[in-house]
């Protein structure tokens, strides 16, 4: 189903990990189409997401990339086909999926897995709870007597199990494996005239797993919007994505690999800025399955 024909000549033959990775921002920041760049990519679309529709369109993307690269020795993408897809309406489809590429992940020569995105995957689980316990009326009295909390420390566990299963799964199996959420603004309290200021900028995560899945991400990006000048209309502005391995005003994040990028950018020698796979491909190749 894949083919990767292009190999770095630093990367050993002997892969057993890959590289996890949070990938989070705002939408329209390329999230679905940088993840689609990634070798033997294939996707955990949770439908209610909607991203997977850019993969329609990254095919043209992907050509448009390649043919205006000067740099031939590593293309700016591994991939320039459509991915493969599982679309996820439900908690039992996306576990059914993970057991499904597991098993198949070798047949099917894939490398990297996408799960796009985290965010409506926990809606989905706390629906899907929510809708089991109000079944049960004597839960539901409880609840009600709590103040209407139909999520317990016990269900926050069980969604913890949940995802840590999931998350262990595809992470033993040497597969790259890439989350990706939106990003929750933090502001501070208003001033006297109203004014706000940016406190940080976080993966949307609920419960314990905003803590716990980062802390088991080898890399975190931070998709931003960057607005610059547009040299082909003097005095308008155009905006492209610019993904950081921190973000602005936020604390130091701890993921593993942010010294090898002392800028705290993300860098392609032909398209700066723009994002591609081929910028994490020259610091990190070393850590990145490509299926040999």
């Amino acid at each position: 189903m894949y083919e990767t024909k292009i190999q770095h000549p630093a990367v050993s033959n002997k892969v057993e990990k890959g590289l996890t990775v949070l990938l989070y921002g705002h939408p329209g920041t390329w999230k679905t189409t940088w993840c689609a760049q990634w070798p033997g990519v294939v996707f955990i679309s949770i439908v209610s997401e909607g991203g997977d529709a850019a993969l329609t369109s990254y095919p043209t993307i992907a050509k448009w990339l390649v043919d205006n690269a000067s740099t031939k020795d590593i293309p700016p993408v591994f991939n320039t086909s459509e991915p493969q897809k599982f679309p996820v309406r439900t908690t039992k489809e996306f576990v059914d999926y993970i057991e499904l590429i597991c098993k198949n992940r070798k047949q099917w020569g894939i490398c990297t897995v996408v799960v796009d995105g985290l965010t409506q995957l926990i809606d989905i689980w706390k629906r899907e709870y929510i809708h089991l316990k109000q079944a049960d009326r004597n839960y539901t009295q409880r609840s009600d007597k709590r103040g209407g909390d139909l999520l317990d420390q016990q269900a926050w566990g069980f969604l913890n199990l949940f995802l840590s299963t999931a998350r262990v799964d595809l992470q033993n199996h040497g597969l790259n494996v890439i989350w990706t959420t939106f990003l929750k603004e933090v502001w501070s309290p208003p001033d006297p005239k109203g004014n706000q200021d940016l406190i940080a900028e976080l993966p949307m995560i609920t419960g314990a797993n905003r803590v716990t899945l980062p802390a088991q991400c080898q890399l975190w990006l931070y998709a931003k919007r960057e607005k610059t000048p547009d040299m082909k209309v003097p005095g308008t502005y155009s905006v492209q994505p610019r993904y950081l391995t921190k973000s602005t005003g936020t604390a130091d994040l701890r993921h593993k690999f942010l010294w090898k990028f002392p800028k705290g950018c993300l860098m392609d020698p032909d398209f700066g800025t723009l994002p591609t796979f081929r910028s994490i491909y020259y610091e990190l190749h070393e850590h990145i399955y490509l299926g040999q």
